[in-house]
């Protein structure tokens, strides 16, 4: 068959004049009369005023010569309204609707070929209020819902895994001290790579759904947190505003027999002995983790014995200094002034 190319646009030259003479027939009765159709091609009927589509041809006879696929054989009226359209869905515009990426075919193995880099998770490390350590649980579900009975999740726990984590302490990264953080890296930043070891069946890429929560060293946790992820995940702690760190001096006071001294009154207290005195670890009380009690003792004359791993007693005229400090037990030094 000759193709015939033309250098510019084609025009009719009188009004209400298709430029194919096939593309509109006034009845449906010479639909059977277009000459050469083919199969994909539409034409209008003015007597119905719509719009068709061939679907199929057959011979015909023209003269005494019978030509193959030279009639319309079957054809079909093009919807004009959303009622007509065949094969539609049944809401539109459509439900949302969503899938696991093994749901869609070839695509964990495309991501696997481009290299999707495991992601790493980092979270905020939680300020204790009684100053205790507190140990990182975190939750990882391919579907949102954290089942126990059987359990459908992955659980990551620092006090299994710290040796995979590192912490934001002294203005650098450095590995994880322990299956627990206290005193100096909370409020800081703690972060791990996922990897088979800790998360088995673990796809970089995939999209999961995690919760994550502190413990403390007496049990209690805090509420759950969750995200989802792809790729990394830093979860940004809010902004605390530093604490005072001005002293506060109590009073000063006179004692005599048994001294106690509380936390609450003063960072910082002076006595004045009226008469021999002696103290103990268990008379000092709510020393905050991490956290000092100093105390300046003069003797006036008098003896001062402190008890506690061992027994220290100060005489004479002098005046000592005696500080208290809370490491998770208290320790007791006694030093002299000059």
């Amino acid at each position: 068959m000759s193709t015939i190319q033309v250098g510019g646009q084609l025009q009719p030259g009188t009004v209400d004049t298709p430029l194919d003479a096939r593309a509109r027939v006034d009845t449906v009765s010479a639909v059977a009369e277009i000459p050469l159709p083919f199969i994909g091609m539409t034409f209008f009927v003015k007597e119905t005023g719509k719009l068709y589509v061939v679907k199929s041809l057959k011979s015909r006879q023209i003269g005494p010569v019978v030509t193959e696929n030279a009639a319309i054989d079957e054809y079909e009226e093009l919807p004009r309204t959303w009622e007509e359209l065949p094969d539609k869905p049944e809401i539109f515009p459509p439900e949302d609707h969503a899938h696991t990426t093994g749901e869609i075919t070839g695509l964990d193995e495309a991501l696997a070929e481009a290299g999707a880099r495991p992601a790493t998770i980092a979270l905020p490390v939680p300020r204790d209020a009684d100053n205790e350590n507190v140990t990182l649980v975190v939750d990882f579900s391919t579907t949102g819902e954290f089942i126990e009975e059987p359990v459908n999740y992955t659980r990551v726990k620092m006090s299994d895994s710290y040796e995979k984590m590192r912490v934001f302490c002294n203005d650098s990264w450095e590995p994880c001290p322990g299956p627990s953080l206290g005193i100096p890296y909370q409020q800081s930043t703690v972060e791990f790579t996922l990897d088979q070891e800790l998360f088995p069946g673990y796809v970089s890429g995939n999209k999961y759904y995690a919760r994550f929560c502190w413990v403390d060293a007496s049990g209690n946790a805090s509420d759950w947190q969750g995200f989802s992820f792809r790729t990394d995940v830093a979860i940004v702690a809010p902004v605390i505003p530093e604490e005072d760190d001005t002293l506060t001096i109590a009073d000063n006071a006179s004692v005599s027999g048994a001294i106690t001294l509380d936390y609450l009154n003063g960072e910082v207290q002076n006595l004045t002995l009226t008469a021999d005195a002696t103290l103990s670890r268990d008379s000092i009380a709510n020393v905050p983790f991490g956290r000092a009690l100093i105390a300046t003792v003069s003797l006036s004359g008098h003896t001062l014995t402190v008890n506690a791993t061992g027994t220290y007693t100060a005489t004479g005229n002098k005046t000592y200094i005696v500080t208290a400090i809370n490491f998770g037990e208290l320790n007791i030094i006694v030093t002299e002034t000059v």
